[in-house]
């Protein structure tokens, strides 16, 4: 349950810290790749799609948009902190192939298929390498906080497998009871 938690608590701060990056690189993009980003699209055709009209007011469209950005975002951090390596450096090493395997999925994938956004082929490769590069920033933060959560608590998942003293004694920094040290 804990790495769950800390999965989903890196999602929602992975989509901020993405968010930023976005903020930040998108205006360094060329004029003709000027357009809203992913999660705009996105947000607005699952609207429409879903027979509603999308919001008139700017504030409302934002607020979709942020919304749909990080409950998924948030939803799949919690998936990583169930599926990354135990060891720290191990699972901030597997976020760069989980940020690859949700991009490529995403985005040459599931989006396309259910007409929610045009398949990375038809963007351009610096619009493609900003995207990556955002997820890369995403799963980085998501893996930081679940490693970060292994360091303060080892062992934490560790359940000894048989009652004997030799294994009580290993496994005594997890114990509540004041009497085994």
């Amino acid at each position: 349950m804990r790495r769950l938690l800390a999965g989903l608590v890196g999602g929602a701060l992975g989509s901020a810290a993405m968010s930023g990056f976005l903020r930040v690189m998108f205006p360094l993009l060329p004029d003709h790749d000027q357009y809203p980003l992913p999660p705009r699209r996105i947000a607005m055709r699952l609207v429409t799609k879903s027979g509603f009209e999308v919001p008139r007011r700017e504030s409302d469209r934002r607020a979709l948009t942020l919304t749909a950005h990080y409950a998924y975002g948030t939803t799949l951090g919690g998936v990583y902190g169930l599926i990354a390596p135990r060891r720290p450096l191990t699972a901030l090493a597997g976020s760069v192939p989980f940020a690859l395997s949700v991009w490529a999925g995403g985005y040459l994938g599931w989006l396309p298929a259910v007409g929610l956004h045009p398949p990375a082929t038809r963007e351009s490769a610096q619009r493609n390498a900003l995207m990556i590069a955002a997820h890369f920033v995403w799963a980085g933060v998501i893996a930081a906080t679940v490693a970060g959560t292994a360091r303060r608590h080892p062992g934490a998942e560790r359940v000894p497998t048989d009652a004997s003293p030799a294994r009580a004694t290993r496994y005594s920094r997890l114990s509540l009871d004041p009497r085994v040290s």
